[in-house]
């Protein structure tokens, strides 16, 4: 063999590794793209709940879509957490807990009365964090 085919194949050799390697990499990056896309979304909803309330004009039903979306979101984690082998019994715990402050912020009254359950919301979901993590 030539060393200039030896030095091609050689090349080809490290070309087609490293592109495996790529594609190996992307595929255990999207392995947990639902979950990580759960907890943004859930993020995103405490985040506008948080600005709606602070705001001077809160809407009261601008502020339970929000709630309710993050107690549906904190719902589906129980399964889509448990479908990657991740069930926890702390997760669950701390979900469960989580779930009852949404609770309590949807039976307060008006935009004022959820704005006070927002802040053991997000104690709540620090309180998972630190734990799990």
């Amino acid at each position: 063999m030539s060393p200039a085919r030896a030095l091609a194949l050689f090349g080809a050799g490290l070309f087609i590794g490293a592109m495996l390697v790529f594609m190996g990499m992307s595929a255990l990056a999207q392995r947990h793209s639902v979950p990580r896309g759960t907890m943004a979304m859930m993020q995103y909803h405490l985040s506008q709940l948080r600005q709606s309330t602070r705001s001077m004009a809160c809407e009261d039903e601008r502020a339970r879509q929000h709630l309710t979306r993050l107690g549906a979101l904190a719902t589906d984690a129980g399964p889509i957490f448990a479908q990657i082998g991740f069930d926890e019994p702390v997760f669950l715990r701390h979900r469960e807990e989580f779930l009852a402050e949404i609770a309590t912020a949807l039976a307060s009254a008006d935009c004022d009365a959820i704005a006070t359950r927002v802040k053991p919301i997000s104690e709540s979901c620090d309180a998972c964090h630190h734990a799990v993590r």
